[in-house]
């Protein structure tokens, strides 16, 4: 199954981010596939095939991890590409760094790999996708209207108390993601 651990955002979040993905629209600088609004998440970990009992013993340690977590405030900080402006495929917001958050993600991959479940080697830049981007047909009129919107680019707050496992299925129209288990952060 494709799966993957991620932050999920309140509704009024994925309706702050979808005002920011529309005011982003500009058919003549760029093909983009926009995020769908209830998709929106920032990914801790994405699991290419997990078997039944690894899903059995990440569900076990996750649970007990999490609650011994604090919940993760979240800031939105700017606008950026991967792999870069000159050859961007996804569009993405920042995340500023802050302890919450790297602790969270040590924590939890020092867990799947004790448990010898793959993890990606990759440095970890906490970001939401905002799109996957098909063509540039405007470069320079592309970074222009990303160095336009950076300037009035409003800070979103989000104080996270769950992570999710989520089930990932392709779709046609689009991924569909499916909440296969809540794991809850501590309250205090």
């Amino acid at each position: 199954m494709r799966s993957f651990l991620a932050l999920p955002f309140s509704k009024c979040m994925q309706n702050q981010l979808f005002l920011l993905q529309k005011n982003l629209m500009d058919d003549s600088l760029y093909n983009i596939k926009w995020v769908a609004k209830n998709n929106f998440h920032l990914t801790l970990f994405f699991f290419k095939n997990l078997s039944v009992e690894e899903m059995e013993i990440l569900n076990r340690g996750i649970n007990s991890i999490a609650s011994l977590l604090p919940k993760i405030t979240i800031k939105t900080t700017r606008l950026g590409c991967f792999p870069s402006l000159n050859k961007p495929s996804v569009l993405w917001l920042g995340i500023e760094e802050n302890q919450e958050i790297k602790d969270s993600y040590f924590v939890i991959k020092d867990f799947l790999i004790k448990q010898r479940i793959y993890v990606d080697e990759k440095d970890f830049h906490p970001h939401i996708t905002l799109g996957r981007i098909k063509e540039v047909k405007n470069r320079n009129g592309f970074r222009n209207l990303l160095q336009q919107k950076l300037q009035d680019l409003p800070q979103l707050l989000e104080k996270i108390g769950e992570i999710h496992l989520y089930e990932s299925r392709l779709n046609t129209g689009g991924p569909i993601y499916i909440v296969k288990n809540k794991y809850f952060l501590n309250s205090q």
